[in-house]
């Protein structure tokens, strides 16, 4: 986490500094060692050089010395001294030789000779000695060092030696070789640390043109990084207030043309692109809230409308159904009018075989007479159960009157309640249009009902005027019958009265069999009309409770719509919430 931390804290042109410096100091430093290890080599390298030229220059003044000994011109002895004295200079008084600085190697190398059995024939400081004792910091015996190498053709000898000047160790490297002539092996021998020097100032001047090149570079680099990060710092300084909602910022203005440049132009373009698109959100937030609001109304409204619609197609049910039961009465009632009926067609029928007999005896005379007094009790009896059966279907068909004025009543009522559902779903406007079609048969169906109903009345109209017909008939039958009795008791009065008398009689008893026939008939096409009724009557309620489901589902879809219209409210009052951040 701390590591993060420091990343963010780290500017970019703090890292560009940094990545410029390293991309900039690490090849010059290593082209500076490089170069340095490198000129150590070659300088090594040039060293050993002078120091084998070296030898090989003693060697050959050796060889022009000892030509001037075999002319003659030079004792040996003479020329060893001339070789002494020129190379090292002239022994002093201590028996110690100076430096001559044109043959010296460096600031402590000179050149030396010694003999085959350790004797140092030339050398500065120890000259006639035996050295054979002398070795070296790290071990090594100097003179057979020495004399190995010389003997076998010359060859460089490396050790470590006491540099007396600063009393410390350092490689040493001399190269021997034995001179042909003398047998001196001569060598020149100077400290590795001296061959250097060059190489050490190589290295200095590289340090300081590196430190040179660091401090020019990171003022070039400041400048430029300044350069390309100046405006980043402004495009980013833009590009916080923008996150934080304000896209009121002004356009970046940084004229350039290259990618910092494009960034710039892309960052204004997509601050205009933001403004613009959080204008439209804003905008479509209101419209799609208003929207929103409508349609919530809108199912408000259509499901209010829809419970309405339920409620009156509850009622055109319910009146349905009680129209049904009223005519499943009114069918009980006919079937029992029916069974009068046949009832009165059988005893009309009865009267009219006993008329007959009556008629065949009454010319038996007085042999009958007590027979038809007898005949004419039973008639008269029978005649007025006839006249309450009579009575009794006038009273049934005024209570079918009454029912027929119930049934067109409940008709009236279901085409109002039709007339109201229909009006509730033109209110209710394109969701209402299933209502008003099942409104609109509810309607028909009503009229249908009431037009059956009209027919009953009709049919029980005219079955009222049959049955008063019959009691008047009945009415007529009883009082013949009385007047028969009487001329009966009256000791049997002309036989030709009651003969007719039983004929008349006979022939209301047709009558009144005939009106019974025409009353059955009439029951039988009630019976059909009622049921058509009460078939249309079941059908009026089940399509009634199909559209009250329908309703039903119908206010279901209502809510849902209500439901999603404030959902959709609320979304759009959270997306209006988030763009009242943002300021255009």
């Amino acid at each position: 986490m701390a590591v993060e931390k420091e990343k963010r804290s780290m500017s970019l042109r703090s890292r560009l500094l940094i990545i410029c410096l390293l991309l900039l100091g690490i090849p010059s430093l290593l082209i500076g060692l490089v170069g340095y290890e490198r000129s150590k080599v070659e300088l090594d390298h040039a060293g050993m050089d002078r120091l084998k030229g070296n030898v090989q220059m003693v060697l050959g003044m050796i060889a022009l010395l000892q030509k001037e000994v075999d002319a003659g011109h030079l004792k040996l002895e003479d020329a060893q001294n001339r070789l002494r004295d020129e190379i090292l200079g002239p022994k002093g008084s201590d028996n110690k030789r100076p430096l001559v600085q044109k043959y010296t190697m460096g600031e402590t190398g000179y050149a030396w000779a010694i003999l085959p059995e350790g004797i140092s024939i030339m050398n500065p400081a120890n000259e006639g000695t035996d050295i054979n004792d002398s070795v070296s910091a790290d071990g090594v015996n100097l003179v057979q060092a020495f004399v190995e190498k010389g003997t076998n053709g010359g060859g460089f000898v490396t050790y470590q030696w006491r540099v007396a000047t600063t009393d410390s160790i350092d490689t040493k490297i001399a190269y021997v070789e034995q001179d042909p002539h003398w047998g001196w092996i001569v060598g020149v021998g100077a400290y590795q640390s001296e061959f250097y020097k060059g190489a050490n100032q190589v290295l200095y001047y590289i340090l300081v043109i590196l430190g040179i090149s660091l401090v020019l570079g990171t003022l070039i680099i400041i400048f430029v990084a300044k350069r390309i990060t100046g405006p980043i710092i402004n495009i980013a300084e833009h590009a916080r207030r923008v996150s934080q909602g304000d896209l009121t910022v002004d356009q970046v203005q940084v004229i350039r043309k290259d990618e910092i440049g494009q960034l710039a132009q892309d960052f204004n373009k997509m601050t205009s692109h933001l403004q613009e698109v959080i204008r439209e959100v804003r905008g479509s937030t209101l419209s799609v809230a208003s929207t929103a609001e409508q349609l919530s109304a809108s199912a408000e409204q259509s499901t209010q409308a829809g419970e309405q619609v339920a409620v009156a197609i509850q009622e055109v049910a319910a009146g349905s159904q009680k129209q049904a039961d009223q005519l499943d009465s009114a069918s009980r009632v006919v079937d029992e009018m029916a069974g009068e009926v046949k009832r009165i067609t059988d005893a009309a029928i009865s009267v009219t075989h006993t008329s007959q007999q009556a008629s065949e005896r009454s010319l038996e005379g007085n042999k009958a007479i007590q027979t038809a007094i007898n005949q004419m009790n039973s008639i008269n009896h029978t005649v007025e159960e006839l006249s309450e059966v009579v009575e009794g279907l006038g009273q049934r068909s005024t209570q079918i009157g009454n029912i027929i004025e119930v049934i067109t009543g409940i008709a009236e009522q279901t085409n109002l309640l039709a007339l109201n559902a229909a009006i509730e779903a033109a209110r209710a406007g394109e969701h209402g249009r299933g209502f008003a079609v099942v409104a609109d048969e509810v309607r028909k169906l009503a009229e249908q009902s009431s037009g059956s109903a009209q027919q009953i009345a009709d049919l029980i109209a005219a079955i009222q005027a049959e049955t008063a017909k019959a009691v008047t008939s009945m009415e007529s039958a009883t009082q013949e019958v009385r007047e028969g009795i009487q001329l009966v008791h009256g000791a049997g009065e002309s036989f030709g009265h009651i003969q007719g008398s039983v004929g008349e009689v006979a022939q209301q008893i047709d009558s009144v069999a005939s009106s019974a026939e025409k009353l059955k008939a009439g029951m039988d096409g009630v019976m059909d009309v009622i049921r058509q009724i009460a078939h249309i009557a079941n059908e009026t309620a089940s399509g009634s409770q199909n559209v009250s489901a329908a309703t039903e589902e119908q206010l279901a879809a209502m809510e849902e719509i209500a439901s999603s219209a404030e959902a959709l409210s609320k979304m759009m009052e959270e997306l209006n919430d988030l763009v009242q951040r943002f300021k255009v």
